[in-house]
């Protein structure tokens, strides 16, 4: 069986955070994740997108979590994240400086 229908699919209760909380249920049941070195999604700036409402964003993202709390997290993984994806974050920074992403969902 594949790991999308082991999990019963996306959790169409979340608008902003579905893909954290799916990646965090396939964590906990032991999947394993490989850094893919293309690109695999996308999106844009704009004004009256989902996405800006921090407010909502907040509190799914903690929902999404929940079952980590007071997990502790490996420096190892956050170090190989950030590396394997240092081509985003300059691009980024090329585009738009040194701001951050809630800076730039602000500005639209």
């Amino acid at each position: 069986m594949r790991l999308f229908e082991r999990l019963g699919g996306l959790d169409e209760s979340f608008r902003l955070a579905g893909d954290l909380d799916f990646f965090s249920r396939a964590l906990a049941i032991g999947a394993k994740f490989k850094f893919v070195p293309k690109v695999v999604a996308g999106f844009r700036l704009h004004s009256g997108q989902l996405s800006k409402d921090e407010a909502i964003g907040g509190e799914e993202k903690a929902r999404a979590l929940r079952p980590w709390v007071g997990a502790t997290g490996s420096a190892g993984a956050l170090l190989r994240f950030r590396r394997d994806n240092i081509g985003v974050y300059l691009d980024r920074i090329r585009r738009h400086g040194f701001v951050s992403m809630r800076r730039l969902y602000r500005q639209g």
